[in-house]
């Protein structure tokens, strides 16, 4: 739902119990959000390819790998403590929905965890995983 306005994500959870069955859907995917109130914000700071920044005594890499299930995809490495947080890159159990890239990047944003030899993995949808856990 990365194109609905959160106005809109608002009047659809209300509108949900009554509409049968995709509202049903929709309140399981949905129903723990609160949509009300949120407003849509544009960062001040961009980058293309890779940065950097400190964040307290951390080395923080950010490390664009879109488009593949997004055009923002990004992973988020902390090399000091072997860890990625790869967002919705990673679908533990369940295949990636490619939103708006190709599978080739998909491919590659893999290739890129699989290389950063990290000991833990952090995916957007899932619990924390071990690299042995999820089989890089």
């Amino acid at each position: 739902m990365s194109h609905e306005s959160p106005e809109m994500m608002a009047a659809l959870m209300k509108q949900a119990p009554e509409m049968g069955p995709l509202g049903k859907y929709f309140l399981e995917c949905f129903g723990s959000f609160n949509f009300e109130g949120v407003t849509k914000k544009l960062p001040k700071n961009t980058f293309s390819g890779k940065t950097e920044r400190q964040v307290g005594d951390k080395v923080v890499e950010l490390i664009e790998v879109g488009p593949a299930h997004t055009n923002g995809d990004v992973l988020v490495h902390v090399p000091s403590d072997k860890v990625v947080f790869t967002g919705d890159i990673l679908f533990i159990e369940g295949h990636p929905i490619l939103w708006a890239g190709p599978v080739k990047n998909w491919i590659n944003a893999c290739d890129r965890i699989i290389a950063m030899q990290v000991d833990f993995v952090v995916p957007g949808q899932a619990l924390l995983q071990t690299t042995e856990a999820s089989e890089l």
